[in-house]
């Protein structure tokens, strides 16, 4: 199995966000399982690559699911931070 993908998210969240292990990968993301502030928590990485207007709608199917989050419901995890980094 390779773990670079892993080693490369863990030094980019290293002290916000323990990575443990990918756990999914789609079209849009990639999903990780760790620990934020100690407890059990998810990572969702959104890929950007391509066409400026593939990456717009993908970005726009990810902000509505941070707008879903504010729905309180065991089945929908609550978000805890969302950023934006160049390139990524």
């Amino acid at each position: 199995e390779d773990n670079s993908g892993v080693e490369e998210i863990r030094r980019l969240f290293r002290g916000r966000f323990e990575v443990e292990r990918e756990i999914g990968r789609g079209n849009f993301s990639s999903v990780y399982s760790g620990l934020y502030e100690g407890k059990p928590a998810v990572l969702k990485i959104l890929y950007v690559e391509g066409s400026e207007s593939k990456a717009e709608e993908r970005l726009g199917y990810f902000l509505n699911e941070i707008r879903l989050s504010g729905v309180e419901s065991p089945n929908i995890a609550q978000i805890h931070r969302v950023g934006r980094r160049e390139g990524r």
